[in-house]
């Protein structure tokens, strides 16, 4: 034997060593595994034995939780790995939303520019609605004047239809019904001005002071209530809102209590100080009357915020006034959309494993038609999620908005769109769900039914490619693995030319061939060692080694 066949005598001998050594090490896992299970059997039987020679046995694992796994496997992945993560999503919801609820409605540190861009007040929601019933208030004011104004103008007229009579007819020779048709048709025309309004409330409830906010608008421009929770009015009656909802009551307790502070303000301005005129007072008293007392942030409509920023949605509304909430969006938002993409595949995985294991355990086959009846089960309950995501949306608008009958919002169709666009995070913004109707009662049942819908649309995608994986096996030609492992040169000489078996199959077959000869030379290794081997005969000894040398000989001629 050359001096070559020695090198890899010995190259092979450590080879093989190593390989035992492996396998002496898994063996003695594996006992160390069976160690475990006895240890936690007689640790349930018996809580004073001592596990100290378990790996994990200093872990808090509590009787009860051992009794989980071991008699109800699935349904403690079930709730250890779908539910209880959907639950620490809720709460970062509920956390963060908090807030952001609390900086937009206060509006502390409010970006100015937006005041600019969108016309919203950078002081927060509160300073917004003060700022739109004054506006309003305004308006009525110049409307009022402008009405007095015509008023005058009228009774100038009246005069003048007179006078004209007078010059064109001979007046005492008329009698009274022409006089009659003659003033009808000179006052025809300044009749139709408009005049004084009697109060306030009628004036701005024509403007759309009162109009709630639907799935497609915002409201009338006026008041909103995303971030703001406001007490009900007590006893105030608009006409044509006598069904009204927390929308209206929070818009018409914000107007009375603005309405009892502005009138506070311009007597304490008059009477406290002789300088200010009438006008001065009232301007003095729009800029700083409020109808926030007893306000105070909503924060389920921070957590609805907050729930459509980690699941990627993002409707579009309401936009953000305050640096506050920036600040948290760049930093708590973008770990939050990393711990819902984590928590969603680690979820959907788990619940992959589970409906494999309950098909294992009836010892029923998962073949290519029943694993795609299971995909046609998951689509059908993705959109049985889709719908009631989006029917729970639309009740709660239609509860909180003051609506009768929910198809008045909204039809079927609609809301079913708006629950596919919340459940794919697409959030197109034509429709979307208005953060004032988020009340803790609703808003729960909407986060889990979304949430765990997120975790069936994404199982629905892991259970499609394993069918797809099992109609159309993958080549490995064309694995990333493989691929990633060739040199350039064999890169090129393998898909250079595909109809010829290239670089690529020949590594394949290297491979295959090598552990193929591997395996041999172990086997004759093991037959040579073992007691039988001892009492052969030369003929047998001389053919073990003339197979060595042939197994050499051919690890050798194998291409590089």
């Amino acid at each position: 034997m050359s001096v070559r066949h020695i090198r890899s005598d010995v190259k092979e001998v450590f080879r093989t060593t190593e390989r035992r050594i492996q396998k002496a090490q898994k063996r003695f896992k594996d006992q160390l595994r069976r160690n475990e299970s006895s240890c936690l059997e007689e640790r349930e039987e018996d809580e004073d034995v001592d596990c100290e020679s378990c790996s994990f046995s200093s872990q808090p694992y509590g009787k009860q939780r051992l009794f989980a796994i071991k008699h109800f496997p699935r349904t403690y992945l079930f709730m250890k790995s779908v539910l209880v993560p959907t639950l620490l999503l809720m709460f970062l919801s509920v956390f963060f939303g908090y807030f952001v609820a609390k900086a937009e409605s206060e509006g502390m540190w409010g970006i100015g520019i937006v005041e600019r861009t969108i016309d919203k007040s950078p002081r927060g929601e509160m300073a917004a609605n003060n700022e739109a019933i004054a506006g309003l208030y305004r308006e009525f004011i110049a409307e009022n004047k402008e009405a007095e104004i015509s008023k005058r103008q009228v009774l100038d007229f009246q005069s003048s239809c007179l006078s004209q009579y007078a010059q064109s007819y001979d007046f005492i020779s008329t009698n009274l019904t022409q006089i009659t048709i003659f003033m009808n048709q000179c006052m025809e025309e300044p009749l139709n001005i408009m005049f004084p309004k009697s109060e306030l409330l009628p004036f701005v409830t024509e403007k759309g002071l009162f109009e709630p906010p639907t799935f497609t608008n915002s409201g009338g421009g006026y008041l909103t209530f995303d971030w703001t929770d406001c007490p009900d009015a007590s006893d105030i009656n608009v006409p044509g809102y006598e069904l009204v909802g927390v929308w209206i009551k929070h818009a018409l307790y914000t107007f009375q209590t603005w309405s009892m502070s502005f009138n506070m303000n311009v007597n304490q301005t008059l009477s406290s100080s002789s300088h200010y005129t009438n006008e001065e007072a009232v301007e003095k008293a729009l800029s700083e009357a409020s109808g926030n007392k007893g306000c105070g942030p909503r924060y389920a409509g921070g957590t609805m915020f907050w729930l459509t920023i980690l699941t990627t949605v993002a409707y579009g509304n309401p936009p953000i006034v305050t640096y506050v909430s920036r600040v948290l969006v760049y930093t708590a938002g973008f770990l939050s959309v990393w711990l819902f993409v984590g928590i969603t595949s680690n979820s959907a995985t788990v619940f992959s494993d589970i409906i494999e294991d309950f098909y294992q355990s009836r010892r029923i086959k998962i073949s290519k038609m029943r694993e795609s009846f299971i995909c046609i089960f998951l689509f059908v309950s993705l959109w049985v999620m889709i719908i009631l995501t989006g029917f729970l949306v639309h009740k709660g608008i239609a509860d909180e908005g003051g609506s009768e009958l929910a198809k008045d919002i909204l039809p079927f169709r609609e809301y079913t769109w708006l629950g596919y666009m919340t459940i794919t995070t697409i959030g197109i913004g034509d429709y979307f769900f208005p953060f004032f109707a988020s009340t803790p009662k609703t808003l729960a049942i909407f986060m889990l039914t979304s949430l765990f819908g997120y975790v069936v649309f994404v199982l629905l995608i892991i259970r499609v490619t394993s069918l797809k994986l099992m109609l159309y096996p993958p080549d490995e030609r064309y694995s990333s693995k493989y691929i990633l492992k060739l040199s350039r040169s064999q890169r090129r000489a393998a898909f250079s030319a595909p109809a010829s078996p290239g670089v690529f199959e020949l590594s394949v077959n290297e491979t295959r061939n090598h552990e193929t000869q591997s395996q041999n030379v172990i086997n004759v290794i093991n037959e040579s060692n073992s007691p039988v081997s001892t009492q052969s005969t030369g003929a047998d000894s001389d053919q073990e080694n003339k197979d060595i040398d042939e197994s050499f000989q051919e690890n050798k001629k194998s291409p590089k």
